[in-house]
């Protein structure tokens, strides 16, 4: 069974070990019927991975931001149009200027730059995959792409209960998801 945003607040509820849970929706930019693309002027872009974050993912996972800030809990619950940028994103759809406060359109949408990431280290092949990334909040992203599924959830424990974090998510997983031990 897939992973649910509610299971958020019982792994933040039941968990003493557990100091706050990230949350990426992973939207899929090639459906049966189009390729999504990212479009600022004359710039497009068609190899762009959308993810629908929450609030605090970037703190979660540690991000650095280049300029700008993530979005906040109200333009998350608002729905709201905001965007944070891979660097790979920025440099092709703005060119050397920075991303924040411009806007651009993705799969016909406008949207606003509140935050650009810092250029992440490369892989053995070259980018790296968080460069391309556009995030949006993930109220935003589970109404502008209903067919995103595929959720992830990235736990962050409390100072030195690293161990016991992930056995109480491991738990508390298990009974929200009816998985019996071992299975």
């Amino acid at each position: 069974p897939q992973l649910k945003a509610g299971y958020v607040r019982e792994l933040e509820r039941l968990g003493p070990s557990i100091r706050e849970v990230g949350i990426e929706l992973i939207v899929p930019v090639v459906t049966s019927t189009r390729v999504i693309t990212a479009r600022a002027g004359a710039n497009d872009l068609d190899t762009v991975l959308i993810e629908g974050v929450s609030s605090n993912f970037f703190d979660v996972v540690g991000a650095a931001f280049r300029a700008g800030r993530p979005f906040t809990p109200t333009e998350e619950r608002a729905r709201g149009q905001v965007a944070v940028v891979g660097a790979s994103v920025a440099r092709a759809l703005f060119g050397s200027d920075g991303a924040v406060g411009k806007s651009f359109l993705l799969g016909g949408d406008r949207y606003f730059v509140v935050g650009e990431l810092e250029k992440r280290q490369g892989t053995f092949f070259g980018e790296n995959r968080n460069d391309s990334v556009v995030a949006i909040p993930v109220p935003t992203a589970k109404r502008k792409f209903p067919d995103a599924r595929n959720m992830v959830l990235y736990i962050r424990a409390r100072p030195g209960l690293r161990a016991q974090a992930r056995e109480e998510a491991e738990t508390i997983l298990r009974l929200l998801r009816h998985v019996p031990a071992g299975a």
